[in-house]
């Protein structure tokens, strides 16, 4: 998964810099040449391939960490809670049930199991709160201009930062809350 989202920033980041150095062509006289804009062309669709597929993997582990600790009684999939994330507006609260509702339902079913690897809610709820600071802080660039855009890049390093903490720690979790579970089946299976 980061693999992936680490391959489309790169393509993403040469695509900027080939295009900000191309973009003046397309408005001359001459205009780019025929080859300068297939690699333009191929740079925007590896860019937005390797984006896809960096995102479809990450729905996938969010699911598959919520799989490890869904309940019987949940009314919403595994996948649904995921994927609601992408609704827009709705998804500035429903982050706090996907990340932080993960964090504190992991660390109690680890309880539960007796495992020591557990998710920090703490990086889980600062990263739903850093996350929402982009779209009411510094949603308008009004007066402020450079500085609003800086702080809006400071903000959002931070929040990446924490949710890559986030993600190591999920997949530590979810990985021996499922190994434990599927212990503790085999082992009642055998008394049957």
């Amino acid at each position: 998964m980061w693999i992936w989202s680490f391959v489309s920033a790169i393509f993403f980041l040469v695509f900027f810099i080939v295009g900000f150095f191309e973009f003046p062509k397309f408005f001359s006289a001459h205009g780019p040449s025929v080859w300068e804009t297939l690699v333009l062309l191929f740079l925007l669709c590896v860019s937005i391939a390797t984006f896809v597929i960096g995102v479809v993997y990450a729905v996938l582990f969010l699911a598959a960490c919520w799989e490890s600790v869904t309940k019987k009684s949940d009314k919403v999939s595994p996948l649904l809670r995921v994927l609601l994330g992408f609704l827009p507006i709705f998804n500035l609260v429903w982050n706090f049930f996907v990340y932080w509702k993960f964090a504190l339902r992991a660390n109690a079913e680890a309880d539960n199991l007796k495992i020591e690897k557990k998710i920090s809610s703490g990086v889980a709820l600062s990263y739903c709160v850093v996350s929402l600071f982009p779209v009411f802080v510094f949603g308008h660039h009004g007066h402020a201009g450079i500085r609003s855009s800086l702080a809006t890049m400071f903000v959002s390093l931070l929040s990446l930062i924490l949710l890559v903490m986030f993600v190591i720690q999920s997949r530590d979790a979810a990985v021996s809350i499922a190994e434990e579970k599927k212990r503790l089946s085999e082992s009642n299976s055998a008394f049957d």
